[in-house]
């Protein structure tokens, strides 16, 4: 936690248990932004010396990865029920020796609840697998799929699988990669958390 460091004299005035204290609670849940980090806090009940020194936390690791200033949506987002339509992705995401990982990200569209498992092959029965014991088991099967074209996902095995529990199927278009803006943009959000995690803690 050495990369943790607090501004504004904070660390001369606060005593160095609170300290210790905030910057554990920002490893420990993934790198949050400041004002996240203060959101948690005050919804948590915390003291007033507390947020004042989660304001003036500085980390050298957010910093590396700060994402670029997104603009804001112009448009009412859209109401749907939990379970009605899930959208996958794959992605490889490497660990801090070079060695790259498969997650699969499921995503809820009208929850945004969104799971991400470690997936050990890319072959269909492996996806299948996965997606039963990530989603379909304790969630139960939603009502649409939306799949990405990817090897694996975009198979009969796949379809007919789905079409077994009542699963409808439909694959993103090459030509129509914005459809799956919405998992991507959770996957990036997630890759960001794990890319802060492997380089605090050098992890493989």
């Amino acid at each position: 936690r050495e990369q943790i460091t607090f501004a504004d004299n904070v660390s001369q005035t606060l005593p160095s248990v609170m300290l210790n204290m905030l910057k554990r609670i920002h490893v420990t849940l993934g790198h949050p932004s400041g004002p996240d980090l203060v959101r948690y806090l005050t919804l948590c009940g915390a003291s007033a010396d507390t947020l004042l020194g989660a304001r003036a936390l500085r980390c050298t690791i957010c910093q590396r990865h700060k994402k670029p200033t997104e603009a804001r949506s112009s448009r009412i987002p859209r109401t749907m029920r939990f379970n009605a339509r899930l959208l996958v992705d794959i992605f490889y995401e490497p660990d801090c020796a070079g060695k790259m990982h498969l997650f699969m990200g499921i995503l809820d569209e009208g929850t945004h609840l969104h799971v991400c498992p470690l997936v050990k092959a890319r072959d269909q029965a492996t996806l299948w697998d996965a997606l039963l014991e990530s989603w379909f088991t304790p969630f139960g099967p939603p009502e649409a799929l939306l799949l990405d074209k990817e090897g694996g996902l975009d198979s009969t095995f796949f379809a007919d699988k789905c079409s077994d529990l009542g699963v409808q199927v439909r694959m993103i278009p090459a030509d129509a990669h914005f459809q799956a803006g919405k998992i991507e943009s959770q996957n990036y959000a997630l890759k960001r958390i794990l890319r802060k995690t492997i380089d605090q803690s050098q992890c493989v």
